[in-house]
Formats: C-alpha cells, sequence, structure tokens
C-alpha cells in the first residue's frame, strides 16, 4: 500500500511520483548511493531529487509507523518549516511511503534539485582562494539563519551543507538531509558551537580556530580562545566515538 503527500500547489507532478514509486531503481541519475540513494528525474523541464530511504528494521518499522513520522514526511515537513523561516533548502515538493502488513517499508522525499557550486566539506581542509572569508560567512549563516532562530541540525556535516558562489564575491548557503532537525526556544553559544562538531573528519587546527573565532564574535564571547577551545574539543570527542564505533563494530562482525 502506497501514501503519497504532494505539495498543495504541485499536483501536475502526480505522473512524476507514480514513476518514482514503480520505477525508482530502473529510472533516474544516481547521484549518490551508500546506506540512502539520491537520484535526479527530469520531468517537464524541471530537475527533481528523490532521496530512497534504506528499508528500517522491524523495530523501526513499527515506531514510523505507529509512533513517529518517517524520514521522508520530516525531511518534507522539515524543509517547508525551515524554508518559512528565511534558510536556503531546495524546495520540498512531496513524499511516498509504501507500508506491508500495515508497516513502513519504504519511503521516498522529493524535492527540486538544486544546483550549487561544491559542499562545506570540499572547502574545509583545502587551499583554496578566499577559503576563510567562505568559512566566516558561513558561521554568520550558522549563528543569524539556524541558531538564533532556534533551527538545531543534528546532522550538521560538511557534506548536508550546500555553497552557491554569487557576484561579488558573496554565498549562499543551504543546508540539506534535514529529517534530523529540532526546533528550540533558544541555542546557547555553547550549544552552537557543539553543534558545529561533525563538519569534517580531520579538520586541521586552522580551520577549526577561524570558525570558533568568528563564532564567537557573533555570540559576543569575550573570551574567544574559550570557544575556539570548545570547538577543538566537541571536534575530537566526535571523531573519538567514530573511531570507537567502528572498532566495536568491527570486532563484533568479527566475533559473529
Amino acid at each position: 500500500m502506497k501514501n503519497i503527500l504532494i505539495d498543495n500547489n504541485l499536483t501536475h507532478l502526480s505522473p512524476l511520483f507514480e514513476e518514482i514509486y514503480t520505477d525508482f531503481n530502473a529510472k533516474g541519475e544516481i547521484l549518490y548511493s551508500k546506506r540512502n540513494e539520491i537520484r535526479i528525474f527530469d520531468y517537464q523541464g524541471e530537475r527533481y531529487a528523490v532521496k530512497s530511504f534504506r528499508i528500517p528494521n522491524i523495530i523501526s518499522r513499527v515506531i514510523y509507523s505507529f509512533f513517529r513520522q518517517s524520514k521522508a514526511e520530516r525531511s518534507f515537513r522539515y524543509a517547508k518549516r525551515v524554508s518559512e523561516l528565511g534558510v536556503n533548502t531546495p524546495t520540498p515538493v512531496g513524499y511516498i511511503e509504501e507500508t506491508r502488513l500495515g508497516l513502513l517499508r519504504k519511503s521516498y522525499y522529493v524535492c527540486l534539485y538544486q544546483p550549487y557550486n561544491e559542499t562545506l566539506g570540499e572547502i574545509i581542509n583545502s587551499n583554496k582562494a578566499h577559503k576563510n572569508e567562505i568559512l566566516k560567512a558561513f558561521v554568520d549563516f550558522t549563528y543569524n539563519k539556524l541558531h538564533k532562530k532556534g533551527i538545531y541540525h543534528k546532522d550538521y556535516s560538511g557534506g548536508n551543507i550546500l555553497i552557491e558562489k554569487l557576484e561579488g564575491n558573496q554565498y549562499r548557503f543551504s543546508i540539506i538531509d534535514l529529517n534530523r532537525i529540532s526546533f528550540k526556544k533558544r541555542i546557547s553559544a555553547r550549544k552552537g558551537i557543539e553543534n558545529l562538531r561533525r563538519l569534517s573528519g580531520n579538520t586541521n587546527i586552522d580551520d577549526l580556530s577561524t570558525i570558533g573565532e568568528e563564532y564567537a564574535r557573533l555570540s559576543g564571547d569575550e573570551w574567544p580562545k574559550r570557544t575556539i577551545f570548545r570547538l577543538l574539543y566537541y571536534t575530537l570527542r566526535f571523531e573519538f566515538y567514530k573511531m570507537a564505533k567502528k572498532h566495536l563494530k568491527e570486532n563484533f562482525s568479527t566475533f559473529l
């Protein structure tokens, strides 16, 4: 059984949604394929990005069926909300859910494809011109567009931040992968700097210092070195957690 929701003014896209549901694995241009898969579909002169979420385990299927919105539905609804708050994200179009025996099996999130020049992950640790300028502009976007508005992206990694270069050395930032966002009344400076711990593995100290110092300036911290230290600490702690998790998983699979 399928459940299709299309944004109010876009019901003419029903044939596209039917095509996605029936032929996702056979059609479209693969943009990303790991745990989840993203394909590009062309329809009536527009390009659409479709994210197919992997089939969840049985416990998650029960949770998503009765207690929590699916990742596709959350992606759609959160994208609508952040757009209303003035934050750039690819225009949400709708989502599809497939259930079997009353339990969620597959889900797809559909949005307009948004061209971009690069991701923040490609900027960090690079030797590209104007890197520091881009990093400072990114921190300004994060602090003023997200944190001051109570938007907390729980997977705020470099690959989920798109950069479009505009005229006059200006940059437009957009966020993607929104199913893990929370909306808070207030985000403290400490919680905000912790939110930057996922930006890139092996991030060098110079880049972290630039980011931390700019965040301290914007948040009014009188001791910028404290903010830089916190960012270094949160980043190293997160990297250690990832390594420990990977090590445990490898050893556990070997044991089995």
